[in-house]
């Protein structure tokens, strides 16, 4: 796999990865027959990613090709992490978590940031195994059923400021759900 900046054009096809990974790996959070995937949301906020200079989308393309994922960040949160379950349990999602981290740190910041569902042990094993640790945030999802959200941090630097040690904001701007 190898990684390039995500553009309009790939509208689309994140709207169809983060659509087909929603509903493999969070079938018992959000039921599909209870909770159809929201798809004209997603698409707006897909769209919103690609085109906002403040927002770094990079999508994972394979070796044939084809967008198998990808992730964003803005500043020291990232806020989506998906890949096509074709490709799960090939090293994609560490990949793409790898590549957002180290854009973090490119830019100057010391943590890391982002919020996964309580229930999603894929992602959370993901997340722990790279590690990012609970930082003791929760809060709620951006969908019915509203599941519970904990957020994680990843420290960057070995060197703590008395700004780093700050309590983190309680809330965060969108609804995004990861998954790894």
């Amino acid at each position: 796999m190898w990684l390039r900046a995500g553009v309009p054009e790939d509208t689309q096809r994140l709207l169809a990865i983060q659509r087909a990974a929603s509903l493999a790996g969070y079938q018992h959070i959000f039921p599909a027959e209870q909770y159809p995937f929201p798809d004209q949301q997603v698409l707006a906020e897909c769209w919103t990613m690609l085109t906002d200079p403040a927002c770094q989308v990079l999508v994972g393309v394979g070796d044939d090709s084809t967008v198998v994922g990808f992730v964003a960040r803005q500043a020291e949160s990232i806020s989506r992490l998906y890949v096509d379950p074709a490709y799960w349990r090939r090293g994609y999602g560490a990949r793409l978590l790898a590549a957002a981290v180290d854009g973090a740190r490119a830019d100057g910041h010391r943590t890391a940031r982002l919020w996964v569902l309580a229930d999603n042990r894929n992602a959370r094993t993901l997340y722990e195994r790279h590690g990012w640790r609970i930082d003791g945030r929760t809060g709620s999802a951006g969908f019915p059923p509203y599941p519970t959200e904990v957020g994680y941090r990843l420290e960057l630097t070995d060197e703590l400021t008395a700004g780093d040690a700050a309590a983190p904001p309680t809330s965060r701007s969108t609804g995004d759900r990861s998954v790894g």
